[in-house]
């Protein structure tokens, strides 16, 4: 049997051809997927068992993982590493359009716990400590990953502080005015987790300091 090489263009440029409208689509597809991405922080011991799998960033020993909202309704799923070999895109593109679709759909909020707390009969006696999360209040300790906000939060401050992670939803923010003691912050984080946490809001009980000079957060205990 004998075969040209003519013969087999038209078959090679049909299967180019499909290949390039398959990652039209696909890329097609991403574009409007990117518009439903969330950043969820995971646990240290459930992300470990992602991050061979998915996607993820990492500040110490927080993970936080893109996932999807297939619709309106509460359905959201992980994006894989299958989902990037299927849109073509890098694990770069995806970690980018995700932060900067959050940060504009879900920016950061920063509030007083004096604030928040107003039924304390004299909240000016408590020392000073806020609430970090996203406008929603949803899944907002994810926004310790947005660019330039830890060291926007040191700005306004005016100093060097603390995050303790309160749950899924949000992180304390403690300025460090006085001499903290991390390991006694630790003790308070494990008591929360232990006594109030829902167990499906537990983020870690790490403490981490941010320090101002160098823009940069390190965990302490």
């Amino acid at each position: 049997m004998h075969f040209t090489g003519s013969a087999s263009f038209p078959f090679l440029f049909a299967v180019f051809e499909w290949k390039e409208n398959r990652l039209m689509m696909n890329r097609a597809q991403y574009e409007m997927q990117k518009e439903n991405f969330e950043l969820r922080l995971v646990p240290e011991q459930k992300a470990r068992t992602l991050t061979a799998l998915a996607p993820f960033g990492q500040i110490e020993d927080l993970y936080a993982f893109v996932y999807c909202r297939e619709s309106q309704e509460e359905e959201i799923r992980l994006v894989t590493n299958d989902d990037l070999k299927e849109w073509g895109v890098s694990r770069d593109a995806l970690w980018e359009d995700a932060l900067s679709h959050c940060e504009a759909e879900h920016p950061a909020c920063l509030r007083s716990v004096r604030d928040i707390l107003q039924q304390v009969p004299d909240p000016s006696s408590m020392d000073p400590m806020y609430v970090l999360t996203n406008v929603q209040g949803v899944f907002g300790a994810a926004a310790v990953f947005y660019r330039g906000l830890l060291t926007s939060i040191g700005q306004v401050l005016g100093q060097d502080y603390y995050l303790l992670p309160s749950s899924v939803h949000e992180l304390i923010v403690l300025p460090d005015i006085v001499e903290s003691n991390p390991g006694e912050l630790k003790k308070i984080v494990q008591y929360v987790n232990r006594e109030v946490l829902r167990q499906q809001d537990y983020l870690g009980e790490s403490i981490y300091l941010f320090r101002r000079e160098v823009k940069e957060m390190r965990r302490t205990a």
